[in-house]
């Protein structure tokens, strides 16, 4: 886990196709319920030089659903 320059937050999951998002996803909630959660995911990254091109799919997703449902999670 860590925080972008951006001020996102941004956690890295050994496969989030494994169900370990839906787990991760309401104890995130937890902390802040009045607050509007959103994610992006990017494609699992199996080669050490992939972290990045995720990074850029997460963002992007990220994008999209804050402007599809900003005041929900």
């Amino acid at each position: 886990m860590g925080r972008l320059p951006d001020g996102h937050a941004f956690a890295v999951l050994p496969d989030a196709g494994d169900g370990r998002l839906e787990e991760a996803w309401p104890l995130v909630a937890g902390c802040a319920p009045d607050l509007p959660l959103h994610a992006g995911t990017g494609a699992a990254v199996p080669e050490p030089g992939g972290p990045a091109g995720a990074l850029a799919q997460a963002r992007y997703a990220l994008t999209s659903a804050l402007t599809t449902a900003p005041d929900a999670s």
